[in-house]
């Protein structure tokens, strides 16, 4: 599922209004329409799901459906193994 970080100012009750850079990559890039499902992550440590409503060129309004504390990163995520050095990074 499709994650996208806001500030706490884009929510509104139950709704959450995304800009339009993020309007963009949901529209255009992704190709999402209403109905589609992201994540939006509040950078304060919650993570919410969210139902798109409408998608308009300037903006993307969503209804939050379910909080949860955010997972974070596994934190093996990054690792892995350089074959020609046999370094970890």
């Amino acid at each position: 599922m499709n994650r996208f970080f806001v500030s706490k100012d884009s929510f509104h009750g139950d709704k959450v209004i995304l800009g339009k850079e993020q309007a963009h990559q949901i529209r255009s890039v992704l190709r999402m329409s209403a109905g589609g499902h992201i994540v939006i992550l509040d950078n304060q440590s919650c993570e919410y799901d969210v139902v798109l409503t409408k998608i308009r060129h300037d903006e993307v309004v969503g209804e939050v459906t379910s909080r949860r504390q955010a997972s974070g990163e596994p934190a093996n995520a990054y690792r892995t193994k350089n074959r020609r050095t046999n370094m970890r990074i």
